[in-house]
């Protein structure tokens, strides 16, 4: 069930994410931060539980990281091409929280063939085709074997979330 909510294209977790970290990071309450993904994402009790960690421990472990903006004045998943190397912030939520979100979820983005926008190695990658909506469009290969976009987005758009409320977090602070 939480997994379609994941494939689902009209779900964008990290703009929801964004809302739901900003409200908590300016003083909602932990149930309420749980209250937000379950209802704007419709995720279960259990996800809602496992996201509003992946939150508040990402605010707390990477907030120096992730409040970094470059130029154009946002936190950017990677560097420049062409090794495209993670930014301090994902690098911090990749080591930090992500080991365990991936065990408490089961599975990783990556693994289960979900795209998102950080950039990962090809060798992490699992191409999967998941097709949500059976015979409703069809999902053709990349003649390179990379996988193509399905129109899915993926909460992987959840470090999104953890970027743009790392300021918020800390204005609760000061």
């Amino acid at each position: 069930f939480d997994f379609t909510k994941l494939a689902d294209p009209d779900i964008n977790l990290s703009d929801i994410g964004i809302n739901c970290g900003i409200s908590y990071s300016l003083g909602q309450s932990w149930e309420g931060l749980i209250d937000c993904y379950k209802r704007e994402v419709g995720f279960s009790d259990e996800c809602g539980l496992l996201w509003a960690h992946y939150t508040a421990t990402n605010l707390e472990l990477c907030g120096l990281e992730c409040g970094a903006v470059d130029e154009s004045g946002t936190v950017p998943f990677n560097l420049d091409p062409p090794t495209c190397e993670y930014a301090p912030c994902i690098e911090c939520s990749d080591s930090s929280f992500q080991p365990v979100m991936d065990i408490m979820q089961g599975r990783t983005n990556h693994g289960s063939g979900i795209t998102e926008e950080i950039a990962r190695p090809c060798d992490i990658f699992t191409p999967v085709v998941h097709d949500i909506c059976p015979g409703a469009a069809p999902v053709t290969s990349s003649p390179t074997g990379m996988p193509t976009s399905t129109g899915m987005r993926s909460g992987g758009g959840a470090v999104a979330f953890i970027i743009m409320i790392s300021g918020a977090f800390f204005l609760r602070w000061l």
